[in-house]
């Protein structure tokens, strides 16, 4: 595996196993999950209004699902509905995802992603 492919936060060597890319994409992401719920496309707009980054909207989709995997983000179906009329779901960072982004941004001398 490449160096710069993994990054090794904390005490507890929590992993994040991905392309240097995808890394980043899920520090921003969870970094847009601080400021509060909201679905894939609020999270795309945070990202893209706080770091200047675009972001596609299925590629979220994809690292939000691997987040919820990873025990860092959670989602629920929403009360509103779509154009289509199904449920939005609704991500929101976790206590763990917290520590991780936290002790990332310790890690890089206290900058913050959010």
């Amino acid at each position: 595996m490449k160096e710069n492919s993994t990054i090794v936060v904390d005490k507890d060597s929590t992993i994040v196993k991905n392309t240097a890319m995808h890394g980043l994409n899920a520090i921003l992401l969870l970094s847009a999950m601080i400021n509060g719920e909201g679905t894939a496309i609020d999270m795309v707009e945070r990202v893209q209004r706080n770091a200047d980054k675009k972001l596609d909207l299925a590629s979220a989709y994809v690292q939000l699902d691997r987040l919820e995997r990873q025990g860092l983000a959670k989602s629920r179906l929403g009360d509103k509905k779509d154009a289509r009329g199904r449920r939005r779901r609704l991500f929101r960072i976790t206590a763990e995802g917290e520590h991780m982004l936290r002790s990332i941004e310790l890690a890089r001398g206290g900058v913050s992603f959010a």
